[in-house]
């Protein structure tokens, strides 16, 4: 005969002849009074009973203990609810929330999390107590965060390097380019190929977060300034060199034709 108990669980061993005596072969797992069985701790033990009027009939019974466990998630956000049960179906349970600061239960069985934490919840059945650990974790806004501005412009062949992070952390970023003839991304890393402006797309797997970054790739060639100064009819200012800042100048001419205010 098998029989299934959980530990807590008492039995009661049905024979009509009371010669029968019983002897089990671990008293750590089962405890036995007469013909009641008290289990104690999971595993699995066989009871022998003996007939003391008739040695040669007998009998065997085999048990399985099982523990008492809690079956919930093992975390929870804030605000979220879940529903409490045990391994053990039918059976009555009183439930409790040892940090109600962090989690409640009410209904009988529902754990509501409160804010961000560990909460011990305790299930009371068969004059035991069970606990298990739940997680509380605080809501999180999914977005992307990259240290690029939102227009950025590359000189032809350069390279920038860049980092992207998630919350939560570890969220799967998806990323496309608009045209990707003019700039290539690798490793975190954008290189301008060609003149032009496109677009840089990063979104959330997940989710709908995405975040774009307009991308200007300019030649290296700058261009030739010309001005006129105080003493001087003209001169030619190439981009990036310096002159004398205490020299007036105004710019008379350059390529885009746009450049018309006085400097120093």
């Amino acid at each position: 005969q098998n029989i299934e108990l959980y530990v807590g669980d008492t039995y009661i061993i049905e024979v009509s002849d009371k010669s029968f005596t019983f002897e089990v072969d671990n008293n750590e797992l089962i405890e036995i009074n007469g013909n009641k069985v008290m289990a104690q701790s999971e595993g699995e033990v066989t009871i022998n009973s003996i007939n003391k009027k008739n040695s040669s009939i007998s009998f065997k019974i085999h048990i399985i203990i099982k523990n008492i466990e809690i079956i919930c998630k093992d975390e929870l956000f804030e605000k979220e609810q879940i529903i409490l049960t045990i391994n053990k179906p039918g059976s009555a349970v009183v439930w409790e929330s040892k940090n109600p600061d962090l989690a409640i239960i009410s209904n009988g069985n529902i754990l509501t999390g409160i804010k961000a934490g560990k909460v011990i919840v305790v299930a009371k059945v068969n004059g035991l107590s069970i606990e298990k650990e739940i997680l509380i974790k605080a809501i999180v806004i999914p977005m992307i965060i990259i240290d690029l501005p939102e227009e950025l412009t590359i000189e032809l062949n350069g390279k920038i390097n860049y980092n992207l992070q998630t919350e939560p952390v570890g969220c799967e970023v998806e990323t496309s380019i608009l045209d990707n003839s003019i700039i290539s991304l690798n490793e975190n890393t954008i290189e301008a190929l060609k003149e032009g402006e496109t677009k840089i797309i990063f979104k959330l797997k997940q989710d709908e977060v995405k975040k774009e970054i307009k991308v200007k790739v300019l030649s290296s060639e700058q261009p030739v300034f010309k001005f006129d100064t105080d003493y001087k009819e003209e001169i030619t200012l190439n981009y990036g060199k310096a002159l004398n800042p205490t020299i007036g100048l105004k710019v008379i001419d350059n390529v885009d034709g746009d450049i018309t205010s006085k400097v120093r």
